[in-house]
């Protein structure tokens, strides 16, 4: 199964992860999710990664609250559908960012 490593960097943290993509990574604020973020700006299910195929992707799961994807220059707004994830992106939400390598 394939691992990622996952750094969560908000204005208050990092944390680091190591974790299967087997089943997905749920992010979010409830306590149910692999990644559980204590923070005000960040639903109980902000987003999702997870493998589709050969690809790895990300999809928000929050319509109020917009998860973006940081290429580059480029600021995408990750809503409607699951959007494939590249090196080098940044997943971004309030003031958390997460970054993948994989």
């Amino acid at each position: 199964d394939q691992m990622v490593e996952i750094s969560l960097q908000s204005k208050m943290l990092t944390r680091e992860f190591l974790l299967p993509v087997s089943d997905g990574i749920l992010i979010g604020r409830g306590p149910n999710n692999t990644i559980s973020i204590d923070n005000p700006d960040v639903v109980e299910h902000q987003c999702r990664i997870f493998r589709n195929g050969s690809q790895l992707c990300v999809e928000s799961l929050s319509m109020d609250h917009p998860t973006e994807l940081q290429r580059g220059a480029r600021s995408i707004q990750v809503s409607g559908k699951p959007m494939a994830l590249t090196g080098g992106d940044i997943i971004c939400f309030g003031d958390n960012r997460l970054l993948l390598k994989f």
